[in-house]
Order: C-alpha cells, then structure tokens, then sequence
C-alpha cells in the first residue's frame, strides 16, 4: 500500500500500543530471523492457546528444551486480558455490542471474540469505572454551577431537566432522566429509570406469601426494576428522584426549573415541594418550545380555515400565502426575535410585532419603525436606509386578509407570562443524543448498557472525548500515545465544528437551504398531488 492509500506515521525506538499482525508472516519473519541463546539452533514460535483477542505464545527450539512463554496482551492480576477489556469498552463506546464484535472480528480474520459470559463481567467493569467517572465529572459541574451564580452562598441554582426514552414512543422498559446546569451547560444528575426485570420476569411462582417475600429480600438489591407505571411517567418520577436528592447528593437546591411543557414534570416536583413549603421552585419556558407553538398554532388555523374564503375572497392557503414555507419562516422569526433578547421581555415582544408589520409592509406602505435599524439589521428595508444598499425594493407581501387572521395568534404569542425567563433546552437535547448514540434506539439494549451510555455520555459532554482515558485507566488499561492522541484530536475537532454551526453565516444558510427544500417539496406536491397518505390508496 502506498503512502497515498494509508496514513504513515512515524514512531520512536520504543514501540507502544497495539497493531494487527498476520500471525503465519510473524512466526515465519521469527524462525528465519532468530536462534536459541543457548544452541544457537534455529527457534520457532507456536501459538498454545487463545482467550478472545488474546493469544499465548512459546519460543520452541529444535534441539534444547528451552521454552520460553509470553502472551500477547498484558494479562494483569489473573484477569480477563487487557485486549479484550479495551475491545468491549470501544465497541460500546461506538453503540455496539458482542454481536459487533464478533462481525468485526470474522471479517477481520481475527479468533471469535470472549463468549457472553466474560462480556457480561466486562460490561459491569465497564460500569462501575464509567459511574465513578461521572459521578467526578458531575460533582465538579455542581462547583462550576454555584460558582456562576449571583449569590453562590446560598448554593440555590437553575437547572434544565429532560427526559428520554430508549426505544421510539412511549412504549420503552427503559429512559434516562437528565438536569443541565442553566449557566455552565453542563450535566450535574442523571436517573435512569428501568420497569423491567430479567430476573423478576424468570420468577415462576406465586407473587405473595412468605417463599416470595424471602426471595424478594435476596433479590431486591439486585432488581434493575425502579419504575412502575408508564413509560410516559419516567420524566416526572425521576425528575422527582433527582430534585429530592440534590441536598443529600451535593448540598444545593434547584430553584428554578426549565422544562419543554410536554408532561407534568413541573407540576409533579412543585407540588412535591422537594425543600419544603418554604421554597418555591419557579418555572422557566424552553425557547425551543416556545418557538414551535408559532408554527403549530399556525398550521392548525390553516387547517380550520381549509376550503373558506378570506375577506379578500381567497383561501388562506396557495401561492403567495400561508404556504408551509411561510409557516415555517415565521415560526423561525419568532424564535430569533425571543434569542436575540433575552432579558428584556418589551424589546422581545417589539422584535415579535416587528415580523408581522415586516411581513405586510410594501413600496407604498412600508412599516418597518419596529424593525431593527442600523447595518447589521435583520431588515433589508432598514439596511437601505443605513446605505448598505442602494435602493430596496419589497418582496411579494403575505396579503392583508391573511395577516388579519394570523394576528391574533400574534397577540396570544407575546403574553408577557409566556416570555418571561425563556431560556433554552438544546444542552438537553444534545445530551440525550449522545446517550442515544453509545446505545441507539434501534437496537435491544439492557438496563446495565443503558446505564453504561448514561454515565459514558455525561464525562463526555461535560469534559470531552479525553474523559474516557479515566476509564481505561479504571478498567486497569494501559493508556499510550495513540489512544490519548486520538482523543484530544477528536475532542479538538468537537470544539471547531461547533464554532462553525454557532456562527450566524453558517446558520443562515442552513434556513436558506431549509427553505429552499420546503418550497421545492411544495411546488412536488403542486404538481404531482398526493402521492402516499396512509390508508389512502
């Protein structure tokens, strides 16, 4: 292969790591190359056993007995061999698990990988280092928390909190529970929450009387089982389990609490009154969520108005009107004009009203006093008028007889409640993707893998890829150059890519490409009619 076909790297006089050997080339490179210290005859390696990625080896020599013995992965305290500890932790890492593995290993030509046994001993090693980890990363999250707040004595702060599921729907045995600190972003508690039981489930007697009892009291330590209810209640009981331990767990209260409004989470830890009635725990809104009522609220009325004739005698909907393109448009205007200022609810409600006038506004009648002025102004009429261009000339407006029916979502959407203290649920959002991708929704995970992708993900997203050199050391792995190396680059690449998707430029031209995917879709839609619809055809 040449230097073209593959990265080349250079290496020092002492050789670290690990590297895949074609083990005919090896023995044959060996007994043409090297001879007995003692009889100078010629030595031959045999390999005597196999344990998963793990192999013995024995120096042979045709004449003498000397036999000299080594293996090929250091093989500490008796235990399972560090390869095969380092292989299970990486495929984990990347959402797979043994039947990966054992692809992996086929395709490669490498021996069948450890049985199912072993694997499960190595998850929960896995486990237990990947817990500790958190558990540190999550402890110094709270510290950098209060330390961001106003009034850090008082060890009060606001928390964003979210749950997830591990299967689509609400359906799922199992779901995580996760609180992010409002200022640092980081993740300072996590539940995962489990109504299954694989050894509850074996139970094949009576469910009461005293043999029962005797073996639920021997099991109970041991039942994954902590929910019962609904998939659906997770969120709220966990999110319970989270706020009634924060005191014990690391000496604070959450006292204002961000949530998506999509269950009783909210109303389940207030009334719970988790630090007594003194306390009142207030609610802030999710700006991601906010946001969506606009879109929703818009498609519903175009929905209810389907087939009636506006004042101006056409229907809301069509060319020029209030397209899906349109709605969306809006939908994203309001949620740029609550980000854009926060803190200062009247400017917020401005910049909300200004997207309405902005939206009727033509040549003759243009009403741009509530748009931002100046160079850098979202209004191309506004920036005319700073001269960055040199005429402007307004689009199609959305007609009048549509904005009238629009208006009064408009005057619902700018309540002064509603507004109040948005913030937003992204580091949520993101973090219960990375769990999702250490354990993806579309394979059958249990409760223990569940939790090893919880506690994986948060020393991940609070401190990055270069966490995960704390748990090979844990699992007793040796940590080299390539492995820590790979790590910070990965984690240097993470930081780079997230600048550039924070960067407006990069954003306004995914809302073009957006856009211009749902008008393109649309006019399809024009033109061909329905096509799919269930039940349908």
């Amino acid at each position: 292969m040449s230097n073209t076909d593959a990265q080349v790297h250079s290496v020092n006089n002492v050789a670290v790591g690990y590297r895949i050997i074609h083990i005919p080339t090896l023995i044959s490179a060996i007994s043409d190359n090297v001879s007995c210290k003692i009889c100078h005859d010629e030595i031959t390696l045999v390999e005597t056993s196999v344990q998963g990625l793990a192999s013995t080896f024995k120096f042979e020599c045709s004449v003498c007995v000397d036999k000299r013995q080594f293996y090929s992965s250091p093989n500490r305290n008796n235990n399972v061999s560090e390869i095969n500890r380092r292989i299970v932790y990486a495929m984990r890492c990347l959402g797979q698990g043994l039947t990966s593995i054992q692809l992996f290993c086929g395709l490669m030509d490498l021996p069948p990988p450890v049985k199912q046994t072993t694997y499960a001993l190595i998850v929960n090693r896995i486990l237990s280092a990947s817990k500790l980890v958190a558990k540190q990363s999550m402890k110094r999250a709270v510290e950098d928390e209060i330390k961001l707040t106003s009034e850090p004595e008082k060890r009060e702060i606001s928390i964003s909190g979210d749950g997830s599921w591990e299967t689509r729907g609400h359906l799922s045995r199992y779901g995580i529970v996760s609180v992010i600190g409002a200022e640092s972003g980081k993740v300072i508690d996590v539940k995962v929450k489990s109504s299954y039981c694989r050894t509850c489930k074996k139970w094949e007697g009576p469910k009461k009387g005293p043999q029962y009892e005797d073996w639920m009291k021997k099991h109970a330590p041991l039942c994954t089982a902590n929910h019962q209810g609904s998939a659906a209640s997770m969120e709220c009981c966990g999110l319970q389990d989270i706020f009634n331990r924060s005191e014990r767990k690391y000496d604070v209260k959450y006292v204002e609490y961000l949530g998506d409004g999509d269950t009783k989470s909210f109303k389940a830890v207030h009334d719970s009154m988790p630090y007594g009635p003194q306390v009142d725990i207030q609610k802030v809104e999710c700006v991601g969520h906010v946001q969506k009522r606009m879109g929703t609220r818009l498609r519903n009325l175009k929905k209810k108005l389907l087939g009636k004739k506006l004042a101006d005698g056409k229907g809301i909907g069509g060319a020029g009107r209030l397209t899906d393109s349109v709605i969306d448009k809006l939908q994203v205007y309001y949620g740029n004009a609550i980000r854009g200022n926060k803190g200062n609810i009247e400017d917020m409600r401005k910049s909300i009203w200004a997207i309405w006038y902005h939206e009727v506004s033509t040549d003759s009648e243009p009403l741009h006093s509530m748009c931002p002025s100046g160079r850098e102004s979202w209004c191309g009429y506004r920036r005319a008028q700073a001269g960055v261009e040199k005429t402007y000339r307004h689009p199609h407006p959305i007609p009048m007889a549509v904005m009238t029916e629009i208006k009064p979502i408009f005057k619902d959407l700018v309540a002064t409640d509603l507004l109040k203290g948005v913030s937003t649920q992204n580091p949520n959002e993101s973090f219960n993707n990375k769990v999702w991708s250490i354990c993806p929704k579309n394979t059958n995970c249990g409760y223990k893998v569940v939790k090893v992708a919880a506690a994986d993900a948060v020393a991940t997203f609070n401190e990055g890829n270069i966490s995960r050199l704390q748990v090979l050391k844990h699992l007793d792995v040796t940590v080299e150059k390539f492995a820590e190396t790979a790590l910070r680059q990965r984690d240097i690449l993470r930081v780079k890519y997230a600048e550039k998707w924070l960067r407006e430029s990069t954003k306004e031209a995914r809302r073009i490409r957006r856009r211009l995917m749902l008008e393109e879709h649309g006019k399809n839609i024009t033109k061909e009619g329905t096509t799919y619809a269930a039940g349908a055809f």
